[in-house]
């Protein structure tokens, strides 16, 4: 980690910008068990990493907004914006339809963007909410 905190701090004012040229509503990061180098870096999830499904929403306006594992929660740093928690796939579920907008274009990162296969584990569910 930084000495200010995470790399997230000082690049959310200019990830925001971008998406707001784009035209895109926001970007939802995805990690589990650090496979994701993108939010390792942004995040500093060394050494601590999450052991289950994290999501991080970066809207193009106002606060981030990170859903995470209550077990998760006291080995992750502190990050922009509001945690909440979740303990079972269906409160996941249900955290990501209440803070995720409804239209408009949503970035979310791929296996092949990331490469590394195990971000596929962004389920079907969870890619047909977004496309919904």
């Amino acid at each position: 980690m930084e000495k200010h905190g995470p790399p997230i701090y000082s690049l959310l004012g200019p990830i925001q910008n971008a998406m707001a040229r784009g035209g895109v509503r926001g970007w939802l990061i995805y990690d589990v068990r650090g496979r994701n180098p993108v939010a390792r870096r942004l995040f500093g999830f060394e050494p601590e990493l999450p052991e289950h499904r994290f999501f991080y929403w970066i809207p193009t306006e106002g606060l981030p907004l990170a859903i995470a594992h209550e077990s998760d929660g006291p080995a992750l740093p502190e990050l922009p914006g509001e945690c909440v928690f979740y303990r079972k796939a269906i409160e996941l579920r249900n955290r990501l339809e209440r803070h995720l907008p409804r239209g408009g274009k949503i970035l979310v990162e791929s296996g092949s963007f990331a490469q590394v296969a195990e971000i596929a584990i962004v389920d079907e569910a969870t890619l047909s909410l977004i496309r919904s």
